[in-house]
């Protein structure tokens, strides 16, 4: 049983960050969940690798994972069909977020479309609405 309040990790196939968008909803046999933002690398990952020069080319990958919140409560089994049942062509790719949060870090287009997407986590939100007010006050 998925729960709002487990804390599980749920490994997944196919589903990649230039293709999802944040507020996409997957169904997962009696679950339901919604992307809420990118995964961030911390320095466990490079306590890992030896190194912290991998997060850099880590971040540049793409490939960074992405957190789902539990919209809906249910048993899943392992090799259940992943569904996409919700998507929004409007909203920003994982992919976009992440470049955003790391490497644009002052595009104001983007920051405004992130603050807009309701389905990013409130976190991700506020800390591009404070990029956004710093960057009106320099101009």
């Amino acid at each position: 049983m998925i729960s709002d309040t487990s804390a599980r990790i749920l490994t997944t196939d196919g589903l990649l960050e230039n293709q999802v968008r944040i507020g996409d909803r997957f169904q997962i046999g009696e679950a339901i969940f919604e992307v809420s933002q990118p995964r961030s690398p911390c320095f466990k990952l490079a306590m890992k690798v030896g190194t912290s020069k991998i997060l850099k080319p880590f971040l540049s990958s793409g490939r960074t994972g992405f957190y789902f919140r539990v919209v809906q409560e249910g048993n899943i089994e392992a090799r259940n069909a992943i569904e996409r049942i919700y998507s929004d062509a409007d909203a920003p790719t994982v992919n976009e977020i992440t470049r955003l949060y790391y490497f644009e870090r002052q595009d104001i287009a983007g920051l405004r479309k992130a603050i807009g997407t309701e389905a990013l986590s409130e976190v991700w939100r506020r800390d591009f609405a404070k990029r956004l007010e710093r960057l009106a006050r320099l101009r």
